[in-house]
Parts: C-alpha cells; sequence; structure tokens
C-alpha cells in the first residue's frame, strides 16, 4: 500500500540534519530502493551533490543529479522536479511539494520541522491533508538514528 511517512526533524541539534539524511539514504538504498532526493533549487542540488560525495570519512553515496531524463539505474538521484512514479523509488521531499504531485508515488517521506510553531502547525496541515488521499500514515521520531523503517 502506498505510505507517506513524516520524519521528526526536532533532535537536529545533536546530529546535523544533512549527515542524518545521508545515511537514511544510506539505509534505503541498502534495502534495494532507489532514492529521489527532491530539492527546491539547482543551488541545493549542488549542496547535496558535494554531501553525498563526502558525508563520511569512510563512505560515499553513488549518485546523479538530474538532467534531462531520468536514470533508471542510479541508487539515489538528486533533483528538482519530480520522476515518475515507479514501484522501487522512494521520494524524499526536501522541501514542499503539491500533494497532487505527489499522490501517484508509492512510497513517500516528508521532513517534520517541530523546532518552529509554523513548522509544527504545517505539518498537522499536511497529515490530514494526506489523510483524505487514504494512504497509510507514519510519524517518525527516531529515524536518525535507526535505520530506514
Amino acid at each position: 500500500m502506498a505510505s507517506i511517512t513524516f520524519l521528526d526533524s526536532d533532535d537536529m541539534d545533536r546530529v546535523p540534519l544533512a549527515r542524518s539524511l545521508a545515511r537514511f539514504v544510506q539505509d534505503l538504498v541498502a534495502e534495494n530502493r532507489r532514492v529521489a532526493l527532491v530539492v527546491p533549487d539547482d543551488q541545493q542540488a549542488a549542496r547535496w551533490d558535494q554531501l553525498l560525495w563526502s558525508w563520511d570519512d569512510l563512505s560515499f553515496l553513488p549518485h546523479s543529479i538530474l538532467g534531462r531524463e531520468w536514470p533508471a539505474d542510479e541508487p539515489v538521484t538528486v533533483a528538482t522536479r519530480l520522476p515518475p512514479p515507479a514501484a522501487d523509488l522512494t521520494l524524499l521531499c526536501l522541501h514542499e511539494v503539491p500533494l497532487d504531485d505527489l499522490v501517484d508515488h508509492d512510497d513517500v517521506y516528508e521532513l517534520v520541522d517541530r523546532n518552529s510553531e509554523e513548522g509544527v502547525e504545517h505539518a498537522r496541515e499536511r497529515w490530514s491533508a494526506w489523510k483524505t488521499t487514504g494512504r497509510s500514515r507514519e510519524y517518525r521520531r527516531d529515524w536518525a538514528t535507526g535505520g530506514s523503517r
């Protein structure tokens, strides 16, 4: 069943968010998932490109930056637009993507910013909006320290 998972970013003072997300992506890839990191702009895409090569001294995440075509064989793609839906693809939205654009994707993750009242309210609105789609919804607080699922 299609699912949406909200990742709580409240504990990011302990572990930097970007490093936690890179580890999370690595865990998804280890589960034979392809991951699309959906970022808001080319500047963020370049930042994530650099981070995925250097986030850990002992490892890196092979990835591509989206060009014209979606690469079918890359484990991770950093993109400013959504890929076509695919059964083995996980979307990790690092900015708000309109719900209507996401409903055909089976596995979607969104970040929850609990460090501001606006972030909490926004997450509540997104939770309610996703509820209307009939999808399974999950809220994860432990994702930064313990595996992808």
